[in-house]
C-alpha cells in the first residue's frame, strides 16, 4: 500500500503542478513524503493521524524554510537542531514519538530538494503536504505496534548522538565534497537512527553502507548511459522504491541499495550524472556511515544486550558462508 499511496501523491501533484504552474519540485516533495510517512503513519491511530494532518503541513513549512537556507550554516545548524529535537520529544510517550517520526518525513526531503532546479511558492508546500499525507493516511494500514522499551535518558542520548552526527556529517561534507555534501549527511542520518546499542549499530550500520555503496554505484553508472530529464529515470525510480518497500523485511541493506540508486537517477534526471561522480558518491557513503558509527558508539552509547565482538564474528562469518556459496558454483 505505501507504493500505491507513492503513486496516487505523484499523479495528484504532477496534475496540481500543470494546473497552477508549479515547478517540479512540487512533485519530488510529494514522492519523498509519501514513502516516508508509511512507516510512522502503521503505528498511528485514528487520533494521531487528525492531528497529523493539521499539523504535518505546518512542520513541511518550516522543514522548507529551512531547505531554502541549506547548505549555509544557519541552515545546516537548524536542520540539526531540529532533527534531534524530533527523536528528543518521543520521550514523552507513544503520540510524541509518531509525532517525531512524522515530523522527520518533510526534514529530509529538504536534503533531497536542493538538486532539484527552482521552487515552489511555501504556501503550496502545505498543500503538496496535505495531499500527499492524505493519500499515505487513507492506504496506509494501521498496524499494531512493536513493544520497545524506552526511556527519556535513552531518547536524550539518541538526540544528543544525532545532533553530532549530524553536524560532523554537515561540516566533513562541505570540506570534503563540496556540493555534493548531502550523500554524506543522508548516511550518517541513515546509520545512526533506530540505534538499540552498539552491536546493533555495527550490524546495521555495515548492512546499510554495503546496500548504499552498492546501489549508488550501479545506478551512478547506469545514468551515465541516459540523457538528463529521459523518462525512463522516473520509470526506474518508481521500480526501485518499489523493490526498496518489497524487500525492506528481508534485510535493510535492500532498502538503502534501492533507496540510494534511486536518488542516483533522480540526480541524473536533472543533469547530475556520469561515472565521474561515482568515487564522490561512494566516497560520501562511506563517510557518512563512519559519522554515524562513531556518534552513536561513543557519544553517549546505548547499552544494547548485543555484543560487538560477537555481532562483527556473526557478520563476517555469513559474509564467509556467502562467498565460498559463489565460489563453489
Amino acid at each position: 500500500m505505501t507504493m500505491t499511496a507513492t503513486l496516487a501523491s505523484y499523479f495528484s501533484v504532477l496534475w496540481l503542478e500543470h494546473l497552477a504552474h508549479l515547478r517540479v519540485d512540487a512533485v519530488v516533495l510529494a514522492v519523498v513524503l509519501a514513502v516516508t510517512l508509511a512507516r510512522p503513519l502503521r503505528r498511528a491511530d485514528l487520533t494521531d493521524r487528525a492531528i497529523g494532518l493539521v499539523l504535518f503541513p505546518v512542520v513541511t513549512v518550516g522543514a522548507s524554510g529551512i531547505g531554502m537556507l541549506l547548505p549555509g550554516v544557519l541552515g545546516s545548524a537548524l536542520f540539526v537542531l531540529a532533527v534531534s529535537a524530533t527523536i528528543w520529544i518521543r520521550r514523552w510517550g507513544p503520540r510524541f514519538t509518531t509525532a517525531g517520526a512524522l515530523a522527520t518525513a518533510p526534514l529530509l526531503a529538504t536534503l533531497i530538494l536542493p538538486a532539484v532546479p527552482g521552487r515552489s511558492p511555501v504556501l503550496w508546500t502545505a498543500v503538496v503536504a496535505v495531499i500527499a499525507y492524505a493519500w499515505a493516511s487513507v492506504l496506509v494500514r494501521r498496524r499494531p505496534p512493536e513493544p520497545r522499551a524506552s526511556s527519556p535518558r535513552i531518547s536524550t542520548r539518541m538526540a544528543v548522538q544525532m545532533g553530532v552526527a549530524l553536524a560532523a556529517s554537515f561540516a566533513a561534507g562541505h570540506v570534503v565534497f563540496g556540493t555534493h555534501w548531502s550523500w554524506v549527511v543522508l548516511t550518517a542520518f541513515v546509520v545512526c537512527s533506530a540505534n538499540r546499542g552498539r552491536g546493533d549499530v555495527l550490524r546495521k550500520g555495515m548492512l546499510r553502507v554495503a546496500g548504499a555503496a552498492a546501489g549508488t554505484g550501479v545506478a551512478t553508472v547506469l545514468t551515465g548511459l541516459l540523457t538528463p530529464a529521459n523518462p525512463w529515470q522516473v520509470v526506474a525510480i518508481f521500480v526501485l522504491l518499489a523493490a526498496g518497500i518489497w524487500l525492506r523485511p528481508v534485510s535493510y541493506a535492500y532498502w538503502a541499495g534501492c533507496v540510494t540508486a534511486a536518488l542516483a537517477f533522480l540526480y541524473g534526471y536533472f543533469g547530475e550524472a556520469g561515472t565521474s561522480l561515482l568515487l564522490t558518491r561512494l566516497g560520501g557513503v562511506v563517510l557518512g556511515g563512519l559519522i554515524g558509527a562513531a556518534a552513536s558508539w561513543f557519544v553517549l552509547p546505548v547499552r544494547g544486550r548485543d555484543d560487538p565482538a560477537a555481532t562483527v564474528r556473526a557478520w563476517l562469518a555469513r559474509v564467509h558462508a556467502m562467498v565460498r556459496r559463489v565460489l563453489s558454483r
